[in-house]
């Protein structure tokens, strides 16, 4: 598959959002203020915080991921590519063994 080692965009939460209670109408201008302040390509996303029963609707917006995040990202793929070509060499001998070489 091979390691990207290019600058990747990603979905943030820039916002949580509490629709809870509100009527319609009220919703609707609330969502209406966050397009104007965010604009009308972000997304809504459900996520369930960290030690909270309660799930939360969250702001999403694509942004650049930071160079800690790109330095992360292409560690975490480095490795995983090492560990694919290890099992491959492992798979590779195991079947030499079992049919020979050719």
């Amino acid at each position: 598959m091979g390691v990207n080692y290019e600058r990747q965009m990603v979905e943030k939460a820039v916002t949580s959002i509490d629709l809870d209670g509100m009527t319609l109408s009220e919703a609707y201008k609330h969502i209406s203020e966050m397009v104007a302040i965010y604009g009308g390509e972000s997304k809504i996303s459900f996520h369930t915080e960290m030690y909270e029963e309660i799930d939360r609707l969250h702001l999403m917006q694509a942004q650049l991921e930071t160079d800690a995040e790109m330095q992360r990202r292409i560690h975490v793929e480095e490795c995983a590519e090492e560990r694919q070509r290890e099992r491959d060499r492992r798979e590779y001998e195991r079947l030499s063994k079992v049919f020979g070489n050719t």
